[in-house]
């Protein structure tokens, strides 16, 4: 038997949606020709690219960044990568752990690496944040590309800010900078549960149209 129509519509009202999308970013407008920021280790340049979240939250997947010059030493010479609440002009404090980086490197070719929460990292709605990318060590030395002339950012997030800093400290990142490097960040939006009124109102939708269903069934 075939559930109508009116009672698959409900049971998807009623269950929460998990839907992917691309949270802020360039990648999409990836081209050949490029500038570079040198990450320099933990006491040395870190970049930091802010963004506010529109009116839903999200839950980050993934992190991307086109990178050159990086893995040489895997104990060293790689990124380490966070997520900073704003006071609107530089990271405050930072949200959740570190991002997985990846097993292995091209050190001499340009490649997007995709990095992933150790934990879940979650971006609430209509708050601004920081991607922070910087050395997991003082010894770390890579670079983070961009293009030239600069791609702007986009996604579901907007009002994108740069900053870059000289210092062991990631509130400290004050600088402004014009270069918006390439990256992506993608995430899943948190679908807001239905309160229990809600689902009473689905359900019974859904046992009016089956009714509806049985009966005209039995008719013909």
């Amino acid at each position: 038997m075939k559930i109508p129509a009116l009672l698959t519509l409900a049971l998807a009202l009623a269950l929460p949606s998990l839907k992917a999308d691309i949270v802020f970013g360039n990648l999409a407008a990836l081209t050949n020709g490029g500038a570079t920021t040198v990450i320099q280790g933990t006491n040395g340049t870190g970049k930091a690219i802010g963004f506010t979240m529109g009116t839903s939250s999200y839950e980050i997947t993934s992190v991307t960044l086109r990178l050159l010059n990086v893995g040489n030493d895997l104990s060293t010479d790689v990124p380490l990568i966070t997520i900073w609440t704003s006071n609107g002009n530089k990271p405050m404090v930072q949200v959740g752990g570190t991002f997985t980086n990846p097993t292995s490197y091209t050190p001499l070719t340009s490649t997007n690496y995709t990095f992933t929460p150790a934990s879940t990292i979650t971006l609430d709605a209509n708050q601004s944040y920081f991607l922070v990318v910087r050395g997991n060590n003082a010894a770390t030395s890579f670079d983070w590309l961009a293009g030239s002339p600069t791609v702007a950012p986009t996604g579901v997030a907007g009002s994108a800010i740069s900053r870059f800093g000289l210092n062991t400290s990631v509130p400290n990142y004050s600088s402004a900078s014009s270069v918006y490097n390439w990256f992506q960040i993608d995430g899943t939006a948190i679908s807001v549960i239905p309160e229990p009124s809600t689902y009473a109102v689905f359900i019974g939708i859904s046992v009016l149209g089956l009714a509806i269903y049985r009966r005209r069934s039995r008719v013909s």
